[in-house]
């Protein structure tokens, strides 16, 4: 029934907006004088539906954001929500 498919796409989806939060994450590599900062206090939200594109030099952390975000590598410190 139409009426019955209009009220499911009306629906309250505000619980679901955010897809992607990322809190005070920092990636580290090695150790000591070795130690190299890749990412550090990175903050970032996108939301259901956004578009969102990730532009910078080369070596500034653009593959190691998207490795975190894939989960192929854990933050050295702070959280990523998905």
């Amino acid at each position: 029934d139409n009426r019955f498919r209009q009220e499911l796409i009306e629906c309250d989806l505000s619980y679901m907006s955010v897809e992607l939060a990322i809190e005070s994450a920092s990636l580290t590599y090695g150790a000591g004088a070795a130690k190299i900062i890749a990412l550090e206090d990175v903050n970032l939200s996108v939301e259901h539906g956004e578009f969102v594109t990730i532009v910078g030099a080369s070596g500034c952390g653009k593959s190691s954001l998207l490795n975190l975000v894939a989960g192929f590598l854990k933050p050295s410190r702070g959280r990523l929500l998905l």
